[in-house]
């Protein structure tokens, strides 16, 4: 059985909601990173919007642990098919994850001033020109 076989009879059965039916079955089509499916033309094969169809491949991954594909910065979505592809979207999602938890980390590690120590006026005032920035026109 070959894999787009096997996704469209094997696992989209185990899939109950209709909704989530209709996304496993059009991802069984597009099989591999290079067969990969652009999110636009999921939402138009399956009558979805773009959050609504996120969401899908959300549950369809997480519940049901079909391994979706996707790169950040890159257009399309596929059913892996390699170990060298899950391992590619594993080391980019963890590389996300340990991003996003420094910058969680130093936002923890922030000071912020007290209230009434600062003037709301005085975050959007623009600074005083020097002199020379006047002579030669660099703000105005």
């Amino acid at each position: 059985m070959n894999p787009s076989d096997y996704y469209k009879h094997e696992v989209v059965n185990k899939v109950r909601e209709p909704e989530l039916r209709k996304v496993a079955s059009v991802l069984a089509n597009h099989i591999g990173q290079r067969n990969a499916i652009t999110l636009a033309e999921l939402c138009a094969q399956t009558n979805m919007g773009e959050r609504q169809a996120r969401r899908a491949i959300e549950i369809l991954v997480n519940d049901y642990s079909i391994p979706v594909g996707a790169h950040s910065g890159k257009d399309g979505r596929w059913i892996i098919d390699s170990k060298a592809e899950m391992d590619a979207v594993i080391a980019e999602l963890t590389s996300r994850a340990n991003k996003m938890n420094k910058r969680a980390n130093a936002l923890r590690r922030a000071v912020l001033p007290k209230t009434g120590e600062v003037k709301q006026a005085a975050l959007f005032e623009q600074p005083k020109p020097e002199p020379w920035q006047l002579q030669y026109g660099s703000w105005r």
